[in-house]
């Protein structure tokens, strides 16, 4: 890709994202810190694309949130490495160039997400040029993500502001200002809670297409197990800050080990638990 700086190569299957014993404590309404995350162990291969599922409040953007740093308020613990370094404990500097460079990520809200007095083009073209691409072709490489998701279409150029776009649209501006700068790791925590169900089917497509063409590990972050099974190869799933089970997708939704993720699963709607019976007797009236 023109402009972009890229992380250092893998092979699929080696760890890429390794996180041991992390802990994360955050200040409560009294000030006190309060636990979060519990010794969280947890990896990602390259290339690899893994699910970390649970209910509100589980801790599991907190922990996507701990790999990058993003919460200066909050206290880390345990290891946390990117194609085995250490990130807990760098410098700022250090993680300011990880971070869109070898680590992108999508937040959840994309209205909050966006600068409103940015032009969108400017938006996700800052990612390269923070990194040392040149205005020029920094500009043309954010244009050429953003046709590639659709966002010309409403936005001619990528020269109008966020509030112009439809919430669906603004979400796509956020993943192309994740990906554009081709990060070997993408943090997506929670892409389409804010989204209908058909913009979400469009926004996981377009997630799913992009990083299987530029080979990028994602982690996936979400509540919502009915959107895991088509998107990911491999599930953790937290419960109050702990790590419950890790399972392969398949394995997973087949014979849950835990009663927790078996009540999780419970609560996605299944297409042969709604649907009448369609069995009829010999007069053809469905029974």
């Amino acid at each position: 890709m023109t402009g972009t700086v890229q992380a250092p190569a893998g092979r699929a299957g080696d760890p890429l994202l390794e996180l041991r014993g992390l802990t994360v404590d955050l200040p409560g309404p009294d000030e006190e810190l309060r636990r979060v995350v519990h010794g969280l162990d947890l990896t990602v291969a390259v290339g690899e694309r893994v699910a970390l599922v649970g209910e509100s409040g589980s801790g599991k953007s907190v922990s996507a949130a701990a790999v990058l740093q993003l919460m200066p308020e909050a206290e880390l613990g345990g290891s946390v490495r990117l194609n085995g370094r250490e990130l807990l404990g760098m410098p700022g500097k250090q993680l300011r160039r990880l971070r869109g460079a070898e680590v992108g990520m999508i937040f959840q809200d994309p209205l909050t997400a966006l600068d409103p007095v940015i032009r969108v083009v400017d938006q996700v073209a800052e990612v390269l040029i923070v990194h040392g691409t040149r205005k020029k072709a920094a500009m043309e490489e954010a244009r050429a993500v953003l046709d590639r998701l659709g966002v010309l279409a409403r936005l001619p150029r990528g020269d109008g502001y966020p509030h112009e776009l439809s919430g669906g649209m603004r979400q796509r501006v956020g993943i192309a200002m994740a990906v554009v700068a081709g990060p070997k790791l993408l943090l997506a925590d929670e892409p389409t809670t804010a989204l209908d169900v058909r913009v979400q089917e469009q926004v996981l497509t377009l997630l799913d297409d992009l990083t299987r063409e530029r080979g990028t590990a994602v982690l996936l972050i979400t509540h919502d197990l009915g959107i895991v099974a088509g998107f990911s190869e491999r599930v953790a799933v937290m419960r109050e800050g702990a790590l419950v089970e890790t399972a392969d997708v398949d394995t997973l939704f087949a014979a849950p080990s835990s009663d927790y993720t078996a009540q999780l699963l419970a609560t996605v709607p299944r297409i042969d638990a709604v649907l009448p019976d369609q069995t009829s007797d010999q007069t053809g009236v469905p029974q």
